[in-house]
């Protein structure tokens, strides 16, 4: 009879211990989920502006192109220093672009989600000596 006890007693801690475990894996899910989500719409939204930065710089590389060969046919034109305006306008443009591109993909990841997945393994595989 104390052995079916013993195990009855033990078969209870073990259900609640596995009732923990569940409830700890359920909510570093969840947290993992929402920051996992708001990573994904800042690196969407930094390769936008990566790709608008990018492709001004590239307009501007062509304008520049077209301002050197008016600069080498049409020298003292009024077009010229449109085309350079307009150019020089691109290029700002694009340094801005990129510069908020990169302040935005640049950090750690799901940097609340490895935190309390660590503290919570700490706590786990702590020693009770």
């Amino acid at each position: 009879m104390a052995v079916r006890e013993w195990l009855d007693g033990f078969n209870y801690y073990l259900r609640r211990l596995l009732r923990l475990i569940t409830m700890l894996v359920d909510l570093h899910l969840e947290i993992a989920l929402r920051e996992a989500s708001m990573e994904q719409k800042r690196i969407t939204s930094g390769f936008t502006l990566l790709a608008i930065g990018l492709g001004l710089v590239m307009m501007g590389l062509v304008l520049l192109q077209v301002a050197l060969i008016w600069i080498g046919h049409l020298a003292g034109l009024p077009w010229f220093s449109a085309i350079c305006a307009v150019a020089g306008l691109n290029l700002a443009s694009a340094y801005l672009f990129l510069t908020a591109a990169s302040r935005r993909l640049h950090g750690p990841y799901m940097q609340a989600t490895r935190e309390r997945v660590q503290r919570s393994l700490t706590i786990l595989l702590q020693d009770e000596d």
